[in-house]
């Protein structure tokens, strides 16, 4: 079992988010399912994002990154719930013009 196996089978977070490693051909990852409230009709919706582990952690490093990356998941579902007179400040799902 590698270390970070390990380390993300200790890590719980909010009610209905799981944590796991998963190994491929793309290397050592972080996968994240969460159970959230879609922003529109507030039913629970489940997403799942990875991120791949960059190779140079030590165990309180590791522990910084997880945090960053839960912060870009708060992040996404800060902008799609921020609402000024109704309308959606900043939608994550917005497509980008070029």
């Amino acid at each position: 079992m590698h270390d970070y196996e390990k380390w993300i089978s200790r890590i719980t977070y909010k009610p209905g988010w799981e944590f796991f490693y998963v190994s491929n051909e793309w290397g050592h990852q972080l996968q994240i399912h969460a159970t959230v409230s879609h922003s529109v009709t507030l039913t629970p919706t489940r997403f799942i994002f990875s991120r791949i582990i960059p190779s140079l952690f030590c165990h309180e490093a590791f522990l910084d990154w997880v945090k960053v990356i839960l912060g870009e998941a708060e992040l996404h579902e800060l902008r799609e719930f921020f609402r000024y007179d109704g309308e959606l400040v900043d939608d994550p799902h917005k497509p980008e013009s070029v």
